[in-house]
């Protein structure tokens, strides 16, 4: 996946599978736009910035 479509920097609440990529509790991370919304509702991510 490209970088630039990734757009907005999160930090994982959980472990978690992100696309091909293993995100543990606490660690940053970006997230296309359109996968923020759901992510938050359900409290697996929580919104650091936008790039």
């Amino acid at each position: 996946m490209a970088e630039e479509k990734r757009a907005v920097k999160v930090k994982a609440k959980i472990n978690l599978k992100y696309d091909r990529d293993i995100i543990k509790i606490g660690e940053e991370f970006a997230v296309r736009k359109s996968d923020v919304t759901g992510m938050s509702e359900k409290g697996y991510i929580e919104t650091v910035s936008e790039k």
